[in-house]
């Protein structure tokens, strides 16, 4: 995301925000839920037994899904061996970053170990005000920056932002593949160094206006 929204909506036509980012956790359990209905009948045993055996398995939906966002996150926060106590420091970053670029905000954790002035030039000025107390916190949960991984190498450089993908189609549409093969070029080393290619790793421009998507996009 450009501008990282916990509910960002993907779809035109999710006028409700149903399928907001922050509903993804719910929408699996639902779409898992409507799975293990239609499975219902295929499934031996007394309807009752069945329909609880079912139920103790979506049950356990919730604790799953924590459990990976936790594990996703922490990989690139560099926080090993991640715990529920942890949620907290993850929770902390995503609302010190709410309207900055996602992607870049990551990618500037790796200076931050030592300097974050290229984090904070990201993140909106109300956040600014947290970012000291949740850089010590985070410093102290990583432990000494010898001992630190290289964050760059999980967090990406270059992804394929919507202006960059709507370029390349626009120019195949019009018999040109070279925008294509040169963004698939970049797309296959997401983690370089930035220097050189930054037109593929920042933002769209200023003017470009709101990306427009659907459902089948």
């Amino acid at each position: 995301m450009d501008a990282y929204d916990e509910n960002a909506v993907f779809s035109s036509i999710d006028h409700s925000g149903r399928y907001s980012y922050a509903m993804q956790p719910r929408i699996l359990a639902w779409n898992i839920s409507r799975l293990a209905q239609a499975l219902l009948p295929l499934m031996e045993g007394e309807e009752a037994q069945v329909i609880d055996a079912a139920n103790a398995r979506l049950d356990g939906i919730a604790g799953i899904y924590r459990s990976q966002w936790r594990a996703a996150f922490a990989r690139k926060l560099g926080i090993d061996a991640p715990t529920p106590a942890d949620d907290a420091v993850i929770a902390g970053f995503l609302t010190l970053i709410q309207g900055a670029d996602f992607t870049q905000s990551f990618r500037a954790l790796q200076a931050a170990k030592t300097d974050a002035a290229r984090l904070s030039a990201l993140i909106p000025l109300d956040g600014r005000t947290r970012l000291d107390g949740w850089l010590a916190q985070w410093r102290a949960r990583i432990g000494p920056a010898a001992a630190w991984g290289d964050l760059n190498a999980v967090n990406p450089a270059a992804i394929p932002r919507n202006h960059m993908v709507q370029a390349a189609l626009d120019a195949a549409e019009g018999g040109d593949m070279a925008p294509f093969h040169a963004l698939l070029e970049q797309l296959q080393n997401p983690f370089a160094p930035e220097a050189g290619r930054e037109a593929f790793c920042l933002p769209a421009p200023t003017g470009y206006g709101r990306y427009t998507t659907y459902c089948g996009t």
